[in-house]
């Protein structure tokens, strides 16, 4: 385990574990991308921390060819670029057309239905009733280079040659395309100037716009839950896949709402549609404290006292409260107006206290940027290669957009996943905890 893993955990009496020799190897250009993209960050002062478990790496996945099926790994590498597994880099090739721009699902959702798998320094293409093609993974140098566009933003890309050329050509049958490698020396993408969120210094190869992509099994189970026809967590192609944590609890908090006294006896389904019908319990602190707590079984939050004589008092008869609420985890109040002792509600403005920030994977520390927004690709069975363009996105829609304050950034797509940035490198492996890192 890395340095600044196995301090953090020996700090908090938790103990490391050994990892795979190989994973510990990796080509001296690598290391100075992956050692130069974050020592920005990790030059910063740092705060003490605290960890709290939120779940457990159920799965990694690397998607070798953008847009084609993903392969699942028990270990991986964390590079400034994305996943690492051997020979295998997160979306280091890609599929263009005659002028050089990426094609991916959205426009051949066949894509999904190329299986590529590596064996020493072969990559292998697999399709259902398709011969195999076998590919070197260092491409001849005497291939040419092409200027590529993703998303409107240009990088490089070599050519693998007319036999890779012609298998994807013959596989999706419409017009001609050709398969390029992105290799060391050349120049990624710069991931802020796709959304200004990110850093100058975060980079990105043939992905949309970060090198990973975070998604909870709760989540796409409660997605599971509102639609007829079941999806996958491949529908949405994260690259880390978690289990044993809340439902949403990767996302951050949005909620307005007020409290009134006396309050219903149960928590409604809001108009978004995102929370169901709940009963719960308040959990009164003493007055002194100037709080009061509620604790539920998918919700809760702490409310701090407001002015009048220092503390707003809230009635001991409350039982629940109506919330407008898209994303939760725990909240606070941070300010409010209303009524004081003996008043009908209490309206209040609430900010997140404890979100998905920063992630201790292994040795391995992660940091959130943004939500995932959703396009048609979520649309695309994997099994299949079939586009049908309403589900999963449709139910999507209805209870996962953005706030209205962060419409400038997601538009009106739905979001559904979270995507990360490397803090600290390092290697993770399914079974591995997923440890909350808390400023304190």
């Amino acid at each position: 385990m890395g340095a600044a893993g196995s301090s953090v955990l020996a700090r908090l009496g938790l103990p490391g574990r050994p990892r795979p020799g190989w994973l510990a190897v990796a080509p001296l250009g690598l290391a100075a991308v992956a050692l130069g993209a974050v020592v920005w960050r990790r030059a910063r002062p740092r705060r003490r921390r605290r960890l709290q478990q939120v779940g457990t790496v159920a799965q990694l996945c690397i998607y070798p060819i953008k847009s084609c099926s993903g392969v699942s790994v028990s270990a991986a590498e964390c590079t400034a670029l994305g996943l690492r597994s051997g020979h295998l880099r997160d979306r280091f090739w890609m599929v263009i057309n005659k002028v050089g721009n990426m094609v991916t699902a959205r426009q051949e959702p066949r894509l999904v239905l190329i299986s590529p798998t590596c064996e020493g320094d072969t990559l292998t293409l697999s399709a259902a009733y398709t011969k195999d093609l076998r590919l070197p993974i260092q491409t001849p140098i005497t291939n040419a280079v092409h200027k590529c566009r993703v998303h409107g933003l240009e990088i490089e890309g070599r050519d693998c040659g007319e036999a890779a050329a012609q298998w994807i050509t013959s596989f999706l049958k419409t017009q001609p395309y050709r398969l390029v490698h992105f290799e060391p020396h050349m120049r990624p993408r710069n991931s802020h100037q796709i959304e200004d969120v990110f850093l100058p210094t975060d980079q990105i190869v043939y992905a949309d716009a970060c090198p990973f992509l975070i998604l909870s099994e709760a989540s796409l189970a409660d997605l599971n839950s509102r639609l007829e026809k079941k999806v996958k967590a491949t529908n949405f192609r994260p690259n880390i896949l978690i289990s044993g944590c809340g439902v949403y609890a990767e996302v951050l908090l949005h909620i307005k709402g007020a409290l009134p006294r006396p309050c219903l006896p149960h928590l409604r389904q809001s108009s978004r549609g995102f929370l169901k019908e709940m009963s719960f319990q308040p959990s009164f602190t003493s007055k002194s404290r100037r709080s009061i707590s509620f604790h539920g079984s998918e919700l809760t939050f702490k409310a701090e006292g407001g002015k009048q004589g220092g503390v707003w008092l809230l009635g001991t008869d409350a039982t629940s409260a109506i919330f407008d609420v898209s994303d939760f985890i725990s909240c606070q109040v941070i300010g409010g107006s209303g009524p004081r002792l003996g008043g009908a509600h209490v309206n209040w403005v609430l900010r997140p206290q404890d979100s998905w920030d920063e992630l201790l994977i292994g040795d391995v520390e992660l940091k959130r940027v943004m939500a995932c927004s959703r396009c048609i690709l979520t649309t695309v069975d994997p099994d299949t290669g079939i586009m049908s363009r309403k589900e999963p996105l449709e139910t999507l829609k209805s209870y996962r957009l953005c706030d209205p304050s962060e419409q400038k950034l997601y538009g009106k797509s739905p979001l559904f996943g979270q995507y990360f940035v490397l803090e600290n490198p390092g290697t993770i492996q399914v079974g591995d905890p997923v440890y909350l890192l808390i400023q304190e």
